[in-house]
């Protein structure tokens, strides 16, 4: 059988600034990062403070361009990325003068799709993402979770097959994250998006991945790559008690210990 093609990849992908002092000097954010997402795989990133995960996604997500290296789609060199993948950042960013319907709808909207239609395809996901019920309450009578949830509806009808989601759970409390977590792997089952997910929980991408990928500090390259061959569909409990999920987890922390001393040790 032919290899699958990529959705995503990266080939050398670097990422240099202006220096603050302006002497016309530049500072590396990522350098030479190889990464492969295939479709409908769920992929992990994790890494120490400051290893350029977020200018990795602006870049993933057409906001800035890279220095050097490129980025592949189904296999063709994108130069133009806005707009081709659907993003989700750290915080909801929920309008607080739009209905929890609303929020959701907006994506679709800013696709060209009407008002009322928009609203309408909307409301037929709110049972699945868990909302039901409120529709018409404001972003600020709601709880982080549901926010969050709001915020995932929206990013998925905005109809993209690649989503990037950056720590969407990080603010959450410790139970509501770990429901978050499965409900999250339930609706990624359902729709086989592909995802590109960002955390400083191993547990949490291990939890939800195909793959792992370890970043090492500034500036920012791929430490190393861990297939997470756990059964699926996971439970948590289950999951997490297993001994293969320990003996992944102790890969993943060492390396990434490393990275973080590096990073502290740059910065001190």
């Amino acid at each position: 059988m032919p290899a699958t093609t990529a959705r995503l990849r990266t080939e050398g992908l670097t990422k240099a600034f202006p220096a603050r002092s302006g002497a016309g000097d530049r500072v590396s954010a990522l350098e030479g990062v190889e990464m492969t997402i295939d479709p409908g795989e769920f992929v992990s990133i994790v890494g120490p403070s400051g290893c350029g995960k977020s200018t990795l996604f602006n870049l993933l997500a057409g906001l800035d361009r890279p220095s050097g290296g490129r980025i592949l789609l189904d296999g063709r060199p994108a130069d133009n990325l806005l707009g081709e993948i659907g993003y989700m950042p750290q915080a909801d960013l929920l309008m607080p003068w739009r209905t929890v319907l609303d929020n959701t709808a907006l994506g679709l909207q800013l696709n060209g799709v009407k008002r009322a239609e928009a609203r309408e395809r909307a409301r037929g996901e709110f049972q699945r993402f868990g909302l039901a019920g409120f529709e018409d309450v404001w972003p600020s009578q709601i709880s982080g979770g549901m926010r969050q949830r709001a915020a995932l509806l929206r990013t998925f009808l905005a109809g993209r097959e690649v989503m990037l989601l950056d720590e969407p759970f990080g603010a959450l409390d410790a139970l509501t994250r770990q429901e978050m977590q499965q409900w999250l792997l339930r609706i990624w089952q359902e729709d086989r998006k592909t995802i590109l997910f960002v955390t400083h929980d191993v547990e949490e991408a291990l939890f939800l991945s195909d793959r792992v990928y370890v970043m090492s500090g500034r500036p920012g390259r791929i430490e190393l790559c861990v297939e997470v061959e756990l059964e699926r569909p996971r439970e948590l409990e289950r999951t997490m008690t297993a001994p293969e999920f320990a003996e992944l987890k102790l890969k993943l922390i060492e390396p990434l210990r490393r990275a973080s001393a590096a990073a502290r040790a740059e910065d001190g």
